[in-house]
């Protein structure tokens, strides 16, 4: 029903380390910070968002299992949406607080910079899930209930 641990871990290392190469330069060019700043603080971001993506994931398709009995690589396209929306939204849960520490930005200045890079996350997290899954579905084989 769900993917294995190692297939999890690539995942989450892959969209992680693609999304990086992608937002640390916008990153640095909004926070007027150097790159190498920038991909400091992204990485711990990263490991942050990381750590909650591998639980969010497995909850999701375990849900999704549960209820729909259909495993992830087979998500409709709307579920998908929910799936990229409620990734982004909770994890802004646990970034928020980090770059108003680490910028020592205002709350609201923090809340537009994470808000910003949620909505770019959302289209990436959508476009990077469709593709891993055609190129690396689940296994209908490997499902246990």
């Amino acid at each position: 029903m769900i993917r294995s641990l190692r297939e999890r871990v690539t995942q989450t290392i892959a969209f992680e380390l693609i999304g990086l190469l992608l937002v640390v330069p916008v990153f640095s060019a909004y926070t007027k910070s150097s790159q190498l700043t920038s991909v400091i603080i992204l990485c711990l971001i990263s490991v942050l968002v990381m750590s909650w993506s591998a639980l969010h994931n497995t909850l999701f398709d375990w849900l999704e299992w549960r209820y729909l009995r259909r495993v992830a690589s087979d998500r409709t396209g709307r579920l998908r949406i929910v799936h990229a929306i409620s990734l982004e939204l909770t994890a802004m849960i646990v970034t928020l607080p980090v770059f108003v520490w680490l910028l020592n930005m205002s709350w609201a200045d923090a809340l537009l910079l994470d808000i910003s890079l949620t909505l770019i996350y959302i289209v990436y997290s959508y476009l990077f899930h469709r593709v891993f899954d055609l190129l690396r579905p689940v296994k209908i084989s490997t499902v246990q209930e």
